[in-house]
């Protein structure tokens, strides 16, 4: 898939701010500074978030992999 430059840095920022929001909420419901049954709509959120995260971590996960062995390769062959 050819993109541009830009566009990979905003996705990556997105799922970044995605992961720290997650992150954030689990936080603060750990702490005690929210109750999950009185934010209902946020511990939904945070839930939806979090899957949505996962399913994307999953998805690029083989991607990563990939490029981790081109570079073992690469390395093999001498460039």
């Amino acid at each position: 898939m050819n993109s541009h430059p830009r566009l990979d840095t905003a996705r990556a920022a997105l799922w970044t701010l995605v992961g720290a929001t997650v992150l954030l909420g689990v936080f603060f419901f750990a702490l005690g500074g929210l109750d999950p049954t009185e934010a209902d709509v946020m511990a939904i959120v945070i839930v939806v978030l979090a899957v949505l995260w996962g399913v994307h971590f999953w998805r690029t996960r083989g991607a990563a992999d990939d490029i981790r062995l081109q570079g073992r390769d690469r390395e093999r062959r001498g460039f």
